[in-house]
C-alpha cells in the first residue's frame, strides 16, 4: 500500500505525540470502543492499523495488538501485528477476558393474572366496544376487566 506525505502528515496532526515510552492518543474520532479511526484511500480504518503501515509492517489480514491496552494508542512501540489467536492469548493473559453477561433488553410486560370473564362481564365487555366510549378498546377493555388484551379479542370475536 503506497502512503502518501500528504497522508502521513494529515494522520499525524490528528496524533498527541510524546516520548517513545509514551501512549499517543489519537485526538481525531474513536469508536465507542475507543479506537481511533482514519479515512485512507476511501475507507475509514483503525488509526493504529494506519500507524503501523506508516512504519513499513506488513499487516494484510492480521490483527494489529497494544502491548499497552490503551485502545486510543497509536504509538508504533505499543503495537504489534499478529493473528487473532494471538490477540486473544495476549488479552487473556492480561485478564481482559473476563466473560460477560449478554446485554439483551429485557421487556417487560404488565401481564395481568390469567382469569376467566363472567357472563355478565363478558356481555359488559361487548356492550362497551359496541358503544366505542372513548377508551372502549381492547386494550383498555383488558385494563379494565383485568385481563389480557387476547382475552378480550376473542370475546369479541364470538
Amino acid at each position: 500500500m503506497n502512503i502518501s506525505r500528504k497522508d502521513e502528515r494529515r494522520f499525524w496532526h490528528k496524533v498527541d505525540v510524546g516520548d517513545k515510552d509514551d501512549c499517543w492518543e489519537w485526538l481525531a474520532f474513536k469508536s465507542i470502543a475507543g479506537y481511533g479511526r482514519f479515512s485512507f484511500d476511501g475507507k475509514n480504518i483503525p488509526a493504529h492499523r494506519f500507524s503501523m503501515m506508516i512504519v513499513g509492517e506488513e499487516i494484510n489480514g492480521l490483527c494489529v495488538c497494544h502491548k499497552c491496552d490503551n485502545p486510543g494508542c497509536v504509538n508504533p512501540h505499543h503495537l504489534f501485528v499478529g493473528t487473532q489467536a494471538d490477540n486473544m492469548r495476549d488479552a487473556a493473559k492480561k485478564g481482559r477476558m473476563k466473560r460477560k453477561k449478554p446485554t439483551r433488553k429485557k421487556y417487560v410486560f404488565n401481564a395481568p393474572e390469567r382469569r376467566i370473564l363472567s357472563p355478565s362481564e363478558i356481555k359488559e365487555v361487548k356492550k362497551l366496544y359496541k358503544k366505542g366510549v372513548h377508551g372502549s378498546g381492547a386494550y383498555a377493555l383488558g385494563r379494565k376487566f383485568g385481563v389480557s388484551y387476547g382475552q378480550i379479542q376473542n370475546v369479541l370475536k364470538k
